[in-house]
């Protein structure tokens, strides 16, 4: 039952994460390997965007939860 009543799972954003990738990219990039350097960082900002995405899809979710209201002889959620 608490299941069916919790709040959304919040997605977590792994910054630290994606700049380091990022950095490596630029590393890989000043130490000569130029394409392989220009791989890696841009698929870190096509990382970073996607999961900036996701971030933001989750808070709306968990809004949207928020603003529901609970009928407490159906129990059914609804918009108000």
């Amino acid at each position: 039952m608490k299941v069916r009543y919790a709040p959304p799972a919040v997605v977590q954003a792994r910054v630290l994460a994606v700049l380091g990738v990022v950095g490596v990219g630029i590393w890989v990039l000043y130490t000569g390997v130029v394409l392989w350097g220009l791989v890696i960082a841009v698929g870190g900002l096509v990382w970073g965007v996607l999961m900036l995405a996701g971030v933001a899809a989750s808070q709306a979710r968990r809004d949207q939860w928020g603003a529901s209201q609970l009928c407490l002889s159906c129990t059914k959620r609804w918009q108000p």
